[in-house]
């Protein structure tokens, strides 16, 4: 059985996440996302929007989900060691990134025999939604 793992904070869901989550449960038999809790969502004032166990919720409704763990931590690295996947699935914004997080989580892959695999699907930003909707309420 492959099992993969996806991480973030799925805070706004949108379309975007969906065809992540399809992308990725093509790759595998069992998709298990990894959600960041809300002492580590850094995405601005007022974020995550949803609490953890919204997040959880909603994610877990996702026909494409396998399971959903929550994560108590920074970045996805003990996720990857708790779930221990056969692949790691990232949006392709990450391909050049240098953001310490990643590469952190880059590095445990490499070193244990993980693939990381970059989905290619259609993104969008839950940042620019909330902010397109707190200007269209004039919040």
């Amino acid at each position: 059985m492959i099992v993969g793992l996806c991480h973030g904070c799925f805070d706004i869901l949108h379309f975007g996440h969906v065809r992540h989550f399809k992308a990725a449960k093509a790759m595998c038999d069992e998709l298990v996302v990894s959600i960041t809790a809300d002492a580590f969502v850094n995405k601005g004032p007022d974020r995550p929007v949803f609490t953890l166990e919204q997040r959880m919720e909603v994610v877990g409704g996702i026909v494409h989900v396998s399971r959903v763990v929550a994560s108590h931590f920074p970045t996805g690295l003990q996720s990857l060691q708790a779930v221990k996947p056969q692949l790691y699935f990232k949006d392709a914004e990450y391909k050049n990134s240098t953001h310490p997080g990643f590469l952190e989580e880059q590095a445990y892959c490499l070193a244990n025999g993980i693939k990381m695999v970059f989905t290619e699907e259609l993104r969008s930003s839950s940042s620019a939604a909330l902010a397109r909707l707190k200007q269209a309420t004039n919040v």
